[in-house]
């Protein structure tokens, strides 16, 4: 998988006016020396300092223009708060630090380079800014570049886990609130023809013998109605985080009792209603929510539940 990149400036010096100024003073003071002494090698050595601090100013710069920085690996989920750790290849010492999300600078001498960054809210990462820095060789002045990553493949941050809403009991299974579905475990009906797939210890060994050919035993059991969830996320991001965390603790909370959940959430091409199986599901699907503006929010409230539409068992 190949992520892209491109670089967004060119380089620039940080904190310049100390070793500038410093540099001046310096070759200031040793040519006046030079001058007054009128000693030629005291002239030569001028020279040659002059234009080692001169090179130690400008190299870092021209070492950024050529080096070359790759993504590697990174996770395809994560967690609001929680380190994302990447990994880098470089062709020459530099520091790294990630500016979106926020990560602390890493010193990267050699290629291999892990480092991390945090993204406190959720959200789908599509692409990561860098800050590449040297002062090589001398260290006399930091140079900076800028660079963006387009990830080949997005990053999900789910939500932080927050406190789940009341869950109603379950209901038992009945006629009105249950369907039959073949399963591998409940009550035997009768015998099916054996398919590869189906478990040896269901094949029917007596019917089987009295066939001709392999049956298994075919078995029913009955599917609750799953738990609808429908979330409504706030325009205010500090609220429609908060909201999150608690759908998230919800779902997992319905999932760890073996309830179905189907979440309906508003994604950027519409509405999504679509069952969750586990965490990095639910995950995602908060991820990817919006909030809608005031207006579509109250048109959709007054038609939900018409045009074929799930009407929520539970409102965040």
């Amino acid at each position: 998988m190949t992520h892209s990149s491109r670089w967004l400036l060119w380089p620039r010096p940080k904190k310049a006016l100390l070793p500038v100024v410093s540099t001046a003073v310096l070759l200031a003071g040793w040519a006046g020396i030079a001058h007054e002494s009128g000693v030629g090698w005291v002239q030569a050595i001028g020279a040659i300092i002059a234009a080692a601090l001169l090179l130690g100013l400008v190299i870092p710069a021209v070492a950024l223009l050529a080096c070359s920085v790759t993504l590697k690996h990174c996770p395809s989920d994560a967690r609001a708060g929680e380190p994302i750790v990447l990994s880098l290849e470089i062709n020459r010492p530099l520091r790294i630090r990630c500016l979106d999300p926020l990560g602390s600078e890493t010193p990267a001498p050699r290629s291999p380079v892990e480092m991390s960054c945090v993204q406190q809210r959720r959200g789908v990462i599509t692409h990561l800014d860098l800050e590449v820095s040297s002062a090589a060789p001398f260290g006399l002045l930091w140079w900076t570049r800028k660079l963006r990553i387009d990830l080949a493949q997005a990053i999900y941050v789910a939500p932080r886990l927050g406190s789940p809403e009341s869950l109603a009991a379950p209901e038992e299974p009945s006629a009105n609130h249950g369907r039959l579905q073949r399963a591998q475990s409940g009550e035997p009906r009768g015998v099916m023809p054996y398919h590869r797939g189906d478990r040896w210890r269901d094949i029917h060994w007596p019917a089987s013998a009295h066939t001709g050919s392999l049956v298994v035993r075919d078995r029913e059991t009955t599917i609750s109605k799953p738990l609808i969830v429908s979330l409504d996320l706030p325009l205010d991001e500090d609220l429609a985080e908060a909201v999150a965390e608690r759908a998230l603790g919800t779902i997992l909370a319905a999932l760890s009792r073996g309830d179905q959940v189907i979440l309906v959430t508003h994604e950027a091409g519409g509405r999504v209603s679509a069952p969750v199986r586990d965490r990095i599901s639910a995950g995602r699907r908060l991820a990817r929510a919006v909030a809608l503006p005031g207006a579509m929010r109250a048109e959709l409230h007054s038609t939900t539940g018409s045009g074929g539409q799930d009407v929520a068992d539970l409102e965040i």
